[in-house]
């Protein structure tokens, strides 16, 4: 039988006592919107967890209009430095929440009231998808260095998170034993709640860099052979972690921990890259979804660090990009969603809190997963697409599609692309292989250092911006 998303939502609805998780979260659903939640809820975003559809499905489910704001990651964080008034919700990334949450712009999430917390993966606050397994911690601002806050907690350190410069965002893990310090129970509130995440990396066009995967480093942004063919993100937090794990592989100079470089460290990184830059090894920098696209759909780059997202779409124009799976390891990159402090409590804070509660239903998980995109509770992700997602009459998700995006299964027919089109070879499997093999290479996060200010003025020098 066949579904459409409305139905979908009132059979979620009425089967959540019985399957608990991402069904109980659809039917979270606030059942008469106030005229406060009527009001447009006022999202600003870079677009990664907004691809076709979702804006309108999201709406429809929750009752209420969404306001986006779209810009990029740097705008982003100086709109709501500016104007911390202007936001309801903050669709950002930890390393970008950290420095929000300093300046006093974000209010405390209460885990409690976000329904499927308890189905999240272990990463986020644990450290690890499996607790004491071999995996790395990854260096930088990992989720469970950049959640916790200190509210209603006891005894538990500040984060070692480079950007905090805060004793209210705290640690949980301690990463020498892989416990609990002191045994504390998890701390109830967060900065911001993850919904989607990744393991990130380069994309590259075969036709140029015909290689496997796996022998394309982070060092490939260095090499001359690809000179005014490479570019890299507009955004200090990610291209300096990038373009220092180049140097490091190049053995042009080493980090003590190259997501957390010192002042020095920074400068003369910045003086390395100006040479490459002035000797044209660079474009300008991408700035948003649209423009990274463009520059390799177009071929006028070659190789890039790149959003999962914008690699699928890219595929999907035709053109033959590989994600590599660099020897050095990915950078993980994972979502963290806000509350403005400036939202009052009432029907607007629980318009939030029903808006965080969406992006972990269903629906959302596998409309990312075809984006290159985990969710954080994305374990209840396959039992969803087998009851209700199979049946959509608008474009149904398949339990193959899961198999192939986090099990690293081979597509056992032509699969859909991010535009729905059939155009994933049958016999074709992800780069990396699976959710757990390719979040346990995450070796590095995206990260603002302790000098967070003087890494974003270099950063600016180094692009002539």
């Amino acid at each position: 039988m066949s579904l459409t998303r409305g139905e979908l939502l009132r059979r979620a609805a009425a089967s959540a006592v019985a399957a608990p998780g991402l069904a109980a979260v659809e039917a979270a659903r606030a059942a008469t919107p106030t005229h406060a939640q009527t009001q447009p809820l006022r999202v600003i975003t870079m677009g990664i967890e907004w691809p076709q559809g979702v804006h309108e499905q999201a709406q429809l489910d929750l009752g209420f209009p969404i306001r986006l704001q779209v810009v990029d990651s740097r705008q982003q964080i100086d709109a709501v430095l500016a104007d911390p008034g202007s936001f309801d919700i903050f669709g950002g990334y930890g390393y970008q929440a950290m420095r929000v949450w300093f300046k006093g712009h974000l209010r405390p999430v209460d885990t409690h009231r976000i329904a499927a917390w308890r189905d999240f993966y272990k990463l986020f606050a644990w450290g690890k998808l499996t607790p004491g397994s071999s995996c790395p911690y990854g260096v930088g601002d990992a989720p469970f260095r950049s959640v916790f806050l200190s509210a209603g907690t006891k005894g538990l350190p500040s984060s070692s998170a480079p950007a905090t410069r805060t004793t209210r965002i705290v640690q949980w893990i301690d990463e020498r034993t892989g416990r609990p310090y002191g045994g504390e129970p998890m701390p109830r509130h967060v900065v911001g709640v993850p919904a989607h995440f990744a393991a990130e990396s380069l994309g590259y066009l075969l036709d140029v860099i015909p290689r496997a995967p796996g022998r394309v480093s982070w060092g490939e942004l260095l090499n001359r052979t690809w000179k005014g063919r490479v570019a890299v993100q507009n955004e200090p937090a990610v291209a300096l972690v990038d373009l220092g794990r180049a140097a490091e592989t190049t053995r042009i100079m080493r980090f003590r921990n190259v997501a957390a470089m010192t002042i020095p460290e920074v400068d003369r990184l910045v003086k390395v890259l100006a040479l490459y830059r002035k000797q044209g090894q660079f474009r300008q920098p991408w700035v948003s979804f649209n423009d990274v696209v463009n520059l390799m759909a177009s071929k006028d780059v070659a190789i890039a660090p790149i959003w999962p997202s914008a690699a699928a779409r890219v595929a999907a124009e035709g053109v033959r990009i590989v994600y590599a799976v660099p020897p050095e390891g990915y950078r993980g990159s994972c979502s963290s969603v806000g509350i403005s402090a400036r939202v009052p409590a009432g029907p607007r804070l629980d318009a939030c809190y029903a808006y965080l509660n969406w992006l972990h239903n269903g629906y959302f998980g596998a409309t990312m997963m075809r984006q290159g995109y985990y969710v954080a509770n994305g374990a209840r992700l396959e039992p969803w697409i087998d009851t209700y997602g199979a049946s959509l009459v608008d474009g149904p998700f398949t339990g193959a599609e899961y198999r192939y995006w986090y099990g690293g299964r081979p597509a056992p027919w032509s699969l859909p692309d991010v535009k729905g089109v059939p155009a994933i070879k049958q016999g074709t499997r992800r780069e990396g292989g699976s959710f757990v093999a390719r979040m346990c290479r995450c070796t590095a996060w995206s990260s603002y250092f302790h000098a967070a200010g003087h890494q974003a003025r270099r950063f600016r020098e180094f692009t002539g911006k």
